[in-house]
């Protein structure tokens, strides 16, 4: 479930699959990306990696970013995979720095490969939610889009400023 207007509660679109034969670009730096901790799915994440989320929880673990552009929410969101899970979204602010990037890669089939920390939180009456933030490193996503176009410049590809 996404969160809307007021708290409301509001369906997730359906999760669409990878396309097959992706090329993974590692891009761990030292940019963080935050993830929104309303779109984070528990469940999807304690079943694919096999954690217990508590909030005691901190978990290192390797994601895909992937523009969703079917989400009715947000035309830059950017999803967070793991195995092939779509496990929530980046929040908007940092969907927006890095969706140029992102969207480039995804069209020569190349999703940016990295680092990610997830981490539970008490959240009152509902017990524990889950949170946590993408290690990015704009220069390597830059490198990618390079070798993709076969350029030395990642032209198309606008300076990267972190929202943080």
């Amino acid at each position: 479930m996404l969160r809307g207007v007021r708290g409301r509660r509001i369906d997730r679109p359906a999760v669409p699959e990878l396309p097959s034969g992706l090329v993974r670009h590692e891009c761990s730096g030292r940019h963080r990306l935050e993830i929104d901790p309303d779109t984070l799915d528990r469940q999807a994440v304690e079943s694919v990696t096999g954690i217990e989320v508590s909030d005691a929880t901190r978990h290192a673990v390797a994601v895909l970013l992937w523009p969703d552009g079917e989400s009715p929410y947000d035309s830059l969101a950017i999803g967070i995979w793991i195995e092939g899970v779509r496990v929530g979204w980046l929040t908007h602010a940092d969907s927006a720095a890095v969706s140029a990037v992102v969207k480039i890669l995804a069209e020569a089939d190349t999703a940016l490969e990295c680092g990610a920390m997830l981490e539970g939180e008490p959240a009152g009456e509902d017990g524990v939610r889950l949170g946590g933030w993408v290690a990015f490193d704009p220069e390597r996503a830059s490198a990618a889009v390079a070798a993709r176009s076969g350029s030395e410049t990642a032209t198309g590809v606008r300076r990267f400023v972190s929202p943080t």
